[in-house]
């Protein structure tokens, strides 16, 4: 019996999906990561490709294709050591995309991430300063010692391990940190 191999082509369609030629179907970036993700062994390239798709996400297309919500791919994120610069910057536009649900865990990996090395977190939020604002707000919604973190922040602040643009957007993240703080607790 002889075992017929089948290429399959795939042409870009947009930037979040691609048509299988012979078939004829759209395969959506929601449809790939869930696919990647579902692999029993997830490579750094898979690992990769899924960081950088994160922000572009439609997670009610995901939750639909998955047959269930995403919390398990965003629990198996939050585990990820994420150092790349890049990957770091993925994982902060990514807050921008998520609902509230699943920004909370976001939100605790970004302080981890911020607190694992906060020279290059700031670095990398440098790079993208129009997150900031989101930023601030995410960590302030993760950090259980506002005081510590403030200091902390503080003393990055005044360190000469900054640029000036770096001083610039880490002092911005802090105002957004301590308003989301003001806001919340006279709610």
């Amino acid at each position: 019996m002889a075992i017929r191999s089948v290429n399959y082509e795939y042409k870009k369609v947009s930037s979040n999906s691609r048509a299988d030629i012979k078939n004829n179907n759209i395969v959506t970036l929601e449809q790939q990561i869930c696919n990647t993700f579902k692999k029993s062994y997830i490579s750094k390239a898979d690992t990769k490709k899924i960081i950088e798709s994160l922000p572009k996400i439609n997670w009610n297309k995901y939750e639909e294709v998955n047959g269930e919500d995403g919390f398990e791919l965003i629990r198996w994120i939050y585990e990820l050591n994420i150092e790349d610069e890049e990957d770091i910057i993925n994982m902060i536009k990514a807050s921008k995309s998520l609902d509230a649900a699943y920004s909370e865990l976001l939100a605790e990996k970004l302080k981890n991430m911020f607190l694992q090395n906060e020279i290059k977190f700031v670095e990398a939020l440098s790079k993208v300063p129009d997150y900031t604002e989101e930023i601030g707000e995410e960590l302030a919604f993760a950090c259980m010692d506002k005081d510590k973190f403030n200091e902390d922040i503080e003393n990055l602040i005044q360190s000469h391990k900054l640029s000036n643009v770096q001083k610039k957007v880490i002092k911005n993240m802090k105002t957004a940190f301590n308003n989301f703080i003001k806001r919340n607790i006279n709610s």
